[in-house]
């Protein structure tokens, strides 16, 4: 089975939890994989980020951090499998989505859906030590047709350079989003008057320490992405991929503000 995931930190959550997966299924004797199996991790309030640890780390013990299972349960009579995440040592059951930041909450979301929808892809009677193999041998595609579109389209937000402020405000250091502003739509104009052919101009915004911000704008034309630098003649180093020009300031931009 061959699943494509666009999103980065989503991608990198799967594959981390399928890697633990296929140890688990390694350490256990050949078709005794039990019908319920808990994992315990600890899940990123602000990134979404997910990280299993079978010993308990002080830096993981803070506000930061979101001490969660993940399990599966498996219905012998259905022969259905089905993921799900809970609090961990919490007397209520279920899942308090309210203390995460709202990326963290679109990136969780997006992961259990993955390992559910893979698990309904498992068609045709089998036993759960077939689905569980199934699984671990999943291979995860990262290269979409149009990343840097979906990218766009998942982070897009309607706002002006204060409503981008205050959406940026109370989010980690390098959470960013993808709006335009003024500047940025007389821009587009006059390079397309200049260089008579399609050209579309974005406003990157994201937040820095300090409460400061700072936009970046962005141009693609002719296929290619690049930052403009006050530079009209579009010269300035480009890219296929503006996911290849983002890397460029990884250190600056490394939370994707999604929205909801």
């Amino acid at each position: 089975m061959r699943v494509k995931i666009v999103d980065t930190p989503v991608r990198e959550n799967v594959e981390i939890f399928l890697g633990l997966l296929r140890r688990a299924k390694q350490k256990l004797p050949q078709e005794t994989t039990p019908s319920e199996k808990i994992f315990s991790a600890w899940l990123n309030r602000e990134s979404g980020q997910l990280v299993f640890t079978e010993v308990e780390s002080e830096s993981l013990a803070t506000d930061d951090w979101k001490p969660v299972e993940i399990s599966y349960r498996f219905d012998p009579q259905t022969e259905e499998i089905h993921f799900l995440m809970e609090e961990r040592e919490s007397p209520i059951q279920g899942f308090c989505w309210e203390d995460l930041a709202p990326a963290a909450y679109s990136i969780f979301r997006e992961t259990m859906s993955v390992l559910n929808n893979m698990c309904r892809q498992l068609k045709g009677p089998s036993d759960l030590d077939t689905k569980i193999s199934v699984l671990t041998k999943v291979i995860i595609e990262s290269s979409p047709s149009h990343p840097e579109r979906n990218l766009i389209i998942e982070t897009w937000h309607a706002v002006d350079r204060f409503g981008a402020e205050a959406l940026l405000m109370d989010k980690p250091i390098g959470s960013y989003l993808f709006r335009r502003d003024p500047f940025c739509e007389i821009l587009e104009q006059q390079l397309q008057g200049m260089h008579q052919m399609a050209i579309k101009c974005f406003t990157l915004s994201y937040s820095q320490p300090n409460k400061k911000f700072s936009d970046f704008t962005i141009v693609h034309c002719n296929g290619k992405w690049q930052c403009y630098n006050d530079d009209p003649s579009l010269q300035q180093p480009s890219f296929d991929h503006l996911t290849e020009l983002l890397a460029q300031w990884k250190e600056l931009l490394r939370y994707p503000l999604i929205k909801l």
